[in-house]
């Protein structure tokens, strides 16, 4: 079932690239459930097309702005967070509901050197982007 273009708008402005990156897991064999370990960024770029190098510009990334449709559409996929699917729009909201602790990720080898990186930009984006929202309500 696919989903209105509003309600994938909608999508792109709440889960940024940093986000769907962070949530790029292995599958599990079956296919169903969380995924086994983070998916690297080599096999992003092979299961999405995108050369590593695109792939690593938007795992760092806080905003979709700029980026063409075809790409969001095979990094999102690559990366199992597909907008389109409610499926995997549930998944995401109901981890992010219980805090998003990312546990997956502090037991890969990467963590200190790379996934810790990347959980700060997306804590850091989201922590402004509600300070900004709370700002503009009380203006309203």
């Amino acid at each position: 079932m696919l989903v209105g273009m509003s309600v994938f708008y909608e999508r792109i402005d709440k889960y940024p690239p940093v986000l769907v990156r962070l949530m790029a897991r292995k599958p599990r064999a079956s296919g169903s459930g969380n995924g086994t370990r983070p998916l690297t960024t080599k096999e992003i770029a092979d299961q999405s097309g995108l050369p590593a190098s695109m792939v690593e510009g938007l795992s760092h990334a806080t905003t979709w702005r700029g980026v063409d449709v075809y790409t969001v559409r095979d990094f999102t996929v690559a990366c199992g967070v597909d907008f389109t699917n409610p499926l995997h729009m549930k998944r995401l909201s109901q981890y992010l509901h219980k805090r998003g602790a990312f546990h997956y990720l502090r037991k890969a080898e990467e963590w200190g050197s790379y996934y810790i990186h990347l959980v700060r930009i997306w804590r850091d984006e989201n922590r402004n982007t509600n300070s900004r929202s709370i700002k503009e309500n009380r203006a309203a």
